[in-house]
């Protein structure tokens, strides 16, 4: 990429977000801004991914590289423009808040939906309890997210606040990436696909979705498990699972590649404790009531359904719930068969991750930034256009507006999910029939990768073996 073409790419960016805040609020404007947005997001893959493609192979050693600064610079300018538009195609914001100030008063937001009686007093003095969604549900988010929102309740912030704190934890987000991106010899160019992508912006800025702070912790851990600090990484793993339990999975595929490595017993417990630490220190002052911190979770795993793939084929031929439960054995059946690879703790948990974007009863647009953020280091059109094309779900505002229920087109789904489909299953076939390497789904190699490489250890086998295995070299 050139010095020309990133400016370039950022302006153009800069002023679809702008074009973003003029449709505002969103939700009334779906049809337009997903055209808007589509737009936008195929230009930054299409720069940015055809920016590390094999013909461009030969000009890589004096390619120019975009500085650290300049990468946070536009990623700082790319927010400021949703900073100005309200969250309007997910409430989620306003029931952060409203959680933050129910432990901010001393009360249990897990025994205690926002309807319920005990709460009427807070009700009545809270600016955004009229606009919490599903009232009649106690918290659904860790104990880890709680103190967060009630961190910022305690500082008086309201939903612009949230979105203030959202916005700059993800720029601290960029910035690890951009580490991480350094530490594994990946050019600094593909942190863009996360750093500028629209659907970032919008999820983070506007809505003010809490996942960044799952997901700093995890970049963290990935960026200290890659510099061989095992215990710090572990840490690390323990409060993204303490803020949302999907961070979980990173640290225990964590576990499984030191168990590989046969590491001495008390480094494997000490280990296990730090990964643990978080989460149960964190919701011990929920549970003294005798109590799991569990709240509405069993109500959201067994019921709730949106835009989904795999689950939603499954239902006319088995229901609602056999449907949910195949998903849920063929998630396990995922699990398994990337622990039985071997895969280092980031590939694992990108693969584990797309299988559970497909599986899962329940995908909204927001989840797929986990993806995002791991895309840089495993470049394919099937998991951007994967990510890309989530939004698709938010046409079920226009079913809204219409009087009806909250249900995309069926076409959306098929979409979602068929054509990042079609391109992975390509890819993989390409690299087993074909021998060869998929560039865009290969990461760029380190140079350990590269000796390994010279010494004829050969190409891998499928697109889950030879991605990057890589082990840490254990410190303390």
């Amino acid at each position: 990429m050139s010095p020309r073409a990133f400016h370039l790419l950022g302006g153009t960016l800069f002023s679809a977000n702008l074009g973003s805040l003029a449709l505002s609020p969103l939700a009334e404007s779906v049809p337009v801004w997903l055209v808007l947005y589509g737009l936008a997001s195929l230009l930054l893959g299409w720069v940015v991914l055809s920016s590390v493609e094999p013909r461009h192979a030969a000009h890589s050693a004096g390619a120019w590289t975009p500085s650290v600064s300049s990468v946070l610079l536009w990623s700082t300018l790319l927010r400021l423009p949703l900073l100005g538009a309200d969250p309007s195609l997910s409430d989620d914001l306003y029931r952060y808040v409203w959680e933050g100030e129910v432990v901010v008063a001393g009360l249990d937001p897990y025994d205690l939906a926002p309807d319920s009686p005990e709460l009427s007093e807070l009700a009545s003095t809270s600016r955004t309890h009229r606009l919490v969604n599903h009232k009649e549900l106690p918290a659904l988010y860790p104990a880890g997210a709680q103190w967060i929102f009630a961190g910022a309740a305690s500082l008086g912030l309201g939903p612009l606040g949230f979105r203030l704190i959202m916005s700059t934890l993800d720029l601290v987000l960029c910035a690890l990436l951009l580490g991480l991106a350094s530490a594994r010899a990946v050019p600094r160019s593909l942190v863009l696909l996360y750093a500028w992508h629209p659907l970032t912006v919008v999820e983070v800025v506007s809505s003010g979705h809490f996942d960044v702070l799952a997901m700093l912790p995890l970049a963290l851990g990935l960026l200290l498990w890659e510099r061989g600090k095992v215990p710090a990484a572990m840490l690390a793993f323990g409060f993204s699972v303490s803020v949302k339990w999907i961070g979980g999975f990173a640290g225990l595929f964590a576990l499984e590649a030191l168990r590989r490595r046969r590491v001495g017993w008390r480094l494997s417990l000490l280990s296990v404790a730090l990964l643990l630490a978080p989460v149960v220190l964190l919701s011990l002052p929920f549970a003294v009531d005798g109590s799991l911190p569990l709240g509405s979770s069993s109500t959201y795993g067994l019921h709730w359904t949106n835009h989904s793939g795999v689950h939603a084929l499954l239902v006319p031929v088995f229901g609602t719930h056999p449907a949910r439960w195949i998903c849920v054995s063929l998630g396990g059946l995922v699990f398994v068969t990337i622990l039985r690879r071997g895969l280092e703790p980031l590939k694992a948990f990108l693969w584990l991750y797309v299988g559970m974007l497909f599986l899962s009863p329940v995908v909204h647009p927001w989840y797929t930034l986990w993806l995002l953020l791991l895309v840089p280091f495993g470049p394919s059109w099937g998991l951007f256009l994967l990510v890309s094309l989530a939004p698709l779900s938010y046409l079920a505002w226009t079913n809204v507006a219409a009087g009806g229920e909250w249900s995309a087109p069926g076409w959306s789904a098929g979409l979602c999910y068929g054509l990042p489909a079609l391109l992975l299953g390509s890819e993989w076939l390409r690299r087993v029939l074909g021998g060869g390497r998929v560039a865009e789904s290969e990461p760029q190699e380190s140079e350990g990768e590269c000796e390994q490489r010279e010494e004829g250890q050969g190409e891998p086998e499928s697109a889950m073996e030879g991605i990057g295995d890589r082990e840490p070299k254990v410190d303390g």
